[in-house]
């Protein structure tokens, strides 16, 4: 008898131990899978996520793990998670709550109809980290580090700077000729949005105006409507002949 509740009491040592183990998970295991919201949760934006084509409002949250997406409804169930690379991140001296969450996009590089996510943080040191994740059935977002950049310093750029100008062209949405929607942009920086409606080889100008620079953002623009009084989108220069309009999506110059 002695021997058997001397078994039972290792056991349950063991067991506990076990527990206690799983409870000290590494950053980005059970305790980000399993989030809860929570009313301290500080709400960074609000958004649209484009899952198989259908749209779902979301509140987003973050920490240092990760990026939390909610379901932005009453009960707040968590929709799903970016976790940041960590790698890349506490490589730097400079980690240690540093960063601000900047700016969070769910433009659909892929084409699948399904909304991928960019995350602008903006370090204390007067640096930006822009991070890239590629949503993939069955495995959530996938960190893209040919897409991501690290602690790179904020250019301020003034308007003496005649950057715009390499804008110059026609660009097509998601890189396709036939596209409803596509941009000209002129040498001094003025562009103009048209539309086509299906079937009809003419298009329509639906939203025009100029750029401004951004104060606090390299790389980025405000694309100004002249036509619409207060509307004003933000453009990343994303690449080479790219360019992220707003939520409207990505352009690619096809003309020059």
């Amino acid at each position: 008898m002695k021997n058997v509740k001397r078994c039972f009491c290792l056991l349950t040592t063991a067991l506990l131990s076990l527990a206690l183990l799983a409870g000290c998970g590494s950053p980005g295991s059970s305790d980000i899978s399993g989030r809860k919201w929570s009313d301290t949760d500080a709400i960074d934006a609000y958004g649209t996520v484009i899952r198989n084509g259908e749209p779902i409002d979301v509140c987003i949250c973050h920490d240092q793990k990760a990026v939390y997406l909610y379901y932005d409804d009453e009960a707040h169930e968590l929709f799903d998670t970016a976790i940041f690379p960590t790698d890349e991140l506490y490589d730097q001296e400079v980690w240690n709550q540093d960063w601000d969450l900047s700016t969070i996009g769910f433009s659909d590089f892929s084409g699948d109809n399904n909304g991928d996510l960019q995350v602008t943080l903006s370090h204390s040191d007067m640096s930006e980290s822009h991070i890239d994740w590629k949503w993939e059935e069955g495995a959530g977002y996938v960190y893209q580090p040919d897409y991501s950049q690290f602690y790179h310093p904020i250019v301020i750029y003034g308007p003496e700077d005649d950057l715009v100008t390499d804008f110059s062209g026609t660009w097509y949405l998601d890189g396709d000729l036939s596209a409803l929607t596509y941009i000209i942009i002129d040498s001094k920086g003025n562009w103009s949005c048209y539309q086509r409606v299906p079937g009809d080889p003419e298009a329509t100008r639906i939203d025009c105006g100029t750029f401004s620079y951004s104060t606090n953002e390299s790389g980025v623009y405000n694309a100004d409507s002249t036509m619409y009084d207060g509307v004003k989108y933000r453009v990343l220069d994303f690449d080479e002949g790219v360019l992220v309009w707003g939520d409207e999506g990505t352009y690619y110059r096809l003309e020059e």
